[in-house]
């Protein structure tokens, strides 16, 4: 019993120490008031309305800052890491998409708009040249989208579980 005890002790220990360390080697990230789709008066007014190519060029190229996810999970969370998208048109014809993090260009990637339609419903997606960044990660600028003057939603598929990212225009 009285090894049982040491044990647990030490354990306990060596797991509050790791955890100290991990937490001390973890970079500090610029975070921003986080907004709820309640927040975004165009966006939520304008789910049945249907979209053209030619309606999201006209309001998607430039800078775009994070503020809100939609998620299954619920998030205790009133902040976002700060977040930037970049978009613009190449000479190509394709759409050029620069994410930033704290200020720091972390990935890019070109992707191409798509007319999708079924029955009377029309929507546009944002298809990317890759699924995942350079670096690995989650390429989450994918998907359908809903854009009004100063507000843009990527929904990654919210019908699946799947999040949507909430942007206001900053340029």
């Amino acid at each position: 019993m009285k090894k049982l005890l040491i044990g647990c002790s030490l354990f306990s220990l060596l797991t509050l120490n790791a955890c100290k360390t991990a937490d001390e080697e973890i970079p500090a990230l610029n975070m921003i008031k986080s907004e709820s789709i309640l927040d975004f008066d165009c966006l939520r007014n304008s789910a049945d309305v249907p979209l053209k190519i030619a309606d999201v060029k006209k309001e998607i190229y430039g800078e775009w800052q994070l503020k809100g996810m939609i998620t299954m999970m619920p998030s205790s969370s009133e902040d976002m890491p700060d977040i930037r998208l970049v978009i613009s048109q190449k000479g190509t014809g394709k759409q050029l998409a620069e994410i930033y993090r704290d200020g720091k260009l972390v990935n890019t990637m070109t992707y191409d708009l798509e007319q999708n339609e079924h029955e009377k419903l029309s929507w546009v997606t944002i298809k990317p040249d890759k699924d995942m960044f350079d670096d690995g990660s989650y390429n989450y600028i994918k998907g359908s989208i809903r854009i009004c003057p100063g507000e843009l939603m990527i929904d990654n598929g919210m019908a699946f579980d799947a999040p949507a990212y909430l942007f206001r225009k900053n340029k």
